[in-house]
């Protein structure tokens, strides 16, 4: 198990501004706000946009106006139906814009036997000025997830410590094109289901920018047992029952005759008599009984 200790100066920015859209199942997410006037921190006029929900796979968020622009896209389309996620900011001299994108896709694991599940996490992302780009990821085991935009709260406080299964954080590095990339192993029993979550944080300040529009992914090394709550495999259709044909019920008959190996005298008796009641001619019923000999000796 994995919990990185969350460094508050990278917090991006408290989600109280946000529109905090309820994400508990699984679905999509996207904010953004923007400040009229960031001397040493952002003050002034806020402007905001959300998109997305429960049940969203997809959600975007666009906004432009005097202080910045920005968009964010948030998509439950990666490889084992995993979170996809993008976000781009920049700012004008003395302000500040924040996108922020969310994804929760939650999962059952259906193997026999307790095993490790690896989680592979990309974020791409380009920085000049005072931007900034972080991106975190954590597994939580159980059938429900308390809603809160700040992933450190979830998985500090909201979340008994047990549950947590792992839990990662990337960030890009100012000035940089770059990819950075981790994973992590968690353990999983018969049963079980957990969820995925996921968030992209990016910021652009006093004439700052951060893209990571190309893009926050992640994925299973193996999901073959994995069921994506959003997008369940589908159930193999089950077996027509054959029609109870005549012929089907004195093929039975014999059949319960000859579980022992043998026929008695009484067994023929009925079965001759029952097959005749039903229509069949001595061919037909004499064939059955010799297909179920042959069958029995297979």
């Amino acid at each position: 198990m994995i919990k990185q200790v969350f460094c508050g100066a990278a917090v991006l920015l408290s989600t109280s501004v946000f529109a905090n859209v309820e994400l508990n199942n699984w679905g999509t997410a996207t904010d953004i706000v923007s400040f009229s006037d960031c001397p040493s921190y952002c003050t002034g006029n806020i402007d905001s946009v959300s998109d997305g929900g429960i049940g969203s796979k997809q959600s975007s968020s666009t906004l432009n106006n005097d202080y910045g622009s920005a968009k964010a896209l948030a998509e439950i389309n990666g490889s084992g139906f995993t979170p996809v996620l993008k976000a781009i900011a920049g700012a004008q001299a003395g302000t500040g814009i924040y996108a922020k994108a969310y994804g929760i896709q939650q999962y059952t694991y259906t193997g026999s036997e307790t095993t490790s599940l690896e989680l592979n996490l990309n974020l791409h992302g380009v920085i000049s000025g005072e931007g900034r780009i972080s991106g975190q990821v954590a597994v939580i085991k159980g059938d429900e997830i308390p809603w809160t935009g700040d992933m450190a709260t979830l998985v500090y406080e909201l979340v008994p410590y047990e549950n947590v299964l792992g839990y990662e954080s990337l960030f890009i590095v100012p000035g940089t094109d770059e990819n950075a990339q981790t994973s992590f192993v968690f353990e999983v029993e018969p049963g079980d289901t957990f969820f995925v979550r996921a968030d992209l944080n990016t910021r652009g300040l006093r004439s700052g920018s951060a893209d990571a529009y190309n893009t926050f992914t992640m994925n299973f090394t193996d999901d073959s047992q994995l069921i994506a709550t959003s997008d369940p495999k589908p159930q193999p259709e089950p077996e027509p029952e054959p029609e109870l044909t005549d012929e089907i019920v004195v093929k039975y008959l014999w059949q319960a005759a000859y579980s022992d190996g043998r026929f008695s005298f009484f067994e023929r008796l009925v079965v001759y008599h029952a097959a005749r009641l039903l229509g069949l001619s001595m061919a037909e019923i004499k064939a059955l009984k010799e297909e179920v000999i042959a069958e029995s000796e297979v």
